[in-house]
């Protein structure tokens, strides 16, 4: 009896556990505060209602301070390429404390940059609510940046790596170039050149080069060059960033783009309607070419069953082939819609770095080159292959503005 009385109560006790585990996703879908931490960038605020045990009941909120410094430790990892270390130093000089009243740390800055909550979806295991707006703080394309920079700067993706893991240093392109000749990535040195001159003087010139690791440590049979003249090739790819920046601010405004994306959804808007019509047709012809297998085959038919068959099946073939065009044209048509949605804020921010490239800080600047380009290769000879990283590829399509790939010499 006792066995059973046990066995009775564990399973009552898993279904009470089941229904909590429910409930619990249930309210995270619906965006409520289930207990727990209180995330860097919230607060509690009261409902002014009260739970079954008679306790106040609180959702979550948006703090307008920790929100501007969320904001803040963003827009740096964005724009600038701060670190996780650099961030946190940001917001302890500035005496801002974690909601457990400690120092930020490394770690706390990256759990926050992390936190998905911050685009106004709460996400508890594979449950998610929808978008809600009140919590929102950080856009998408935004969020979505700092993850693939956070991705880039682990060890496991050194080889892949398409971003400087620091800015710190003060040129433009250390960490994003790679030798062209063994792969490996070029880091940078203070190079002094030193000789006696004619009359006993002593020549002294200090300048950063850019420097094949690989084949300084002997690490491979690299046939390259060993370094580079860092001014050499900064100018260089800057005059190519500057022609990149030049045609943009020359295309078309977003109310062009509009104005072009409905003309061509009008154009395929009608492609369809005609190609339906046809279609329509072409099943009515069908139906009528079936009736009448059965007049032949009774005799009361100008047309033998041979006939009908063959016409029958080419009718078919029409049909089917009206069909796969209007669903070519209608996953062209869709493609062309999500490309739009996507083009706007990314167009926002092109023309925003076409704009204030110039007047940048040179972290900022070593950010937006690593967001428009994916890699950089240097050969001997100072031939460069720059290949740019867009993901405007509707925008390159439409108007010609940049190629996938461009080889200059410096």
């Amino acid at each position: 009896m006792n066995y059973i009385r046990f066995w009775q109560a564990s399973g009552e006790s898993e279904k009470t556990s089941m229904r909590i585990r429910t409930r619990m996703q249930q309210l995270k879908a619906e965006g409520g505060y289930t207990g727990g931490p209180v995330p860097f960038g919230y607060q509690l605020v009261n409902t002014g209602r009260l739970n079954k045990k008679g306790r106040e009941v609180h959702d979550l909120a948006v703090d307008p301070v920790e929100a501007d410094w969320v904001r803040e430790i963003f827009s740096k990892t964005v724009n600038e390429g701060y670190g996780t270390f650099r961030c946190a130093e940001i917001l302890n000089k500035a005496g801002v404390k974690t909601h457990k009243g400690s120092k930020f740390t490394s770690n706390s800055i990256n759990r926050i940059l992390r936190n998905r909550l911050l685009t106004g979806i709460v996400v508890s295991g594979d449950t998610e609510s929808p978008r809600i707006k009140a919590l929102q703080i950080i856009d998408d394309y935004t969020f979505d940046r700092v993850q693939h920079i956070l991705e880039q700067r682990m060890v496991k993706n050194e080889k892949i790596r398409e971003i400087a893991r620091t800015t710190k240093t003060k040129q433009l392109l250390s960490g994003l170039m790679v030798c062209g000749h063994c792969g490996g990535h070029l880091s940078t040195i203070k190079h002094t050149d030193r000789h006696t001159r004619k009359d006993g003087t002593e020549y002294v010139k200090i300048q950063p080069k850019y420097i094949c690791y690989h084949k300084s440590r002997g690490l491979c049979r690299c046939s390259g060059s060993t370094t580079y003249l860092v001014s050499r090739i900064d100018d260089s790819v800057c005059e190519l960033i500057h022609e990149v920046f030049a045609n943009i601010k020359e295309s078309p405004d977003e109310a062009v783009l509009k104005k072009n994306f409905d003309k061509e959804m009008s154009s395929y808007r009608a492609k369809i309607t005609k190609l339906e019509h046809e279609l329509g047709k072409h099943r009515q012809q069908l139906e009528k070419l079936e009736s009448e297998v059965a007049e032949s085959l009774m005799g009361n038919s100008q047309f033998s069953p041979d006939v009908l068959s063959k016409v029958i099946k080419s009718t078919e073939a029409k049909i089917s082939e009206t069909e796969t065009a209007i669903e070519t044209l209608n996953i062209e048509m869709t493609g062309k819609k999500k490309s739009m949605e996507s083009l706007k804020p990314m167009y926002e921010v092109f023309v925003g770095w076409a704009r204030e490239f110039d007047d940048s800080t040179i972290e900022k600047k070593k950010m937006i080159i690593s967001a428009l380009v994916s890699k950089i290769e240097v050969f001997k000879g100072y031939k460069l292959n720059v290949e740019l990283n867009m993901d405007y590829q509707e925008f390159c399509d439409n108007w010609d503005v940049l190629n996938k790939k461009s080889t200059i010499n410096a």
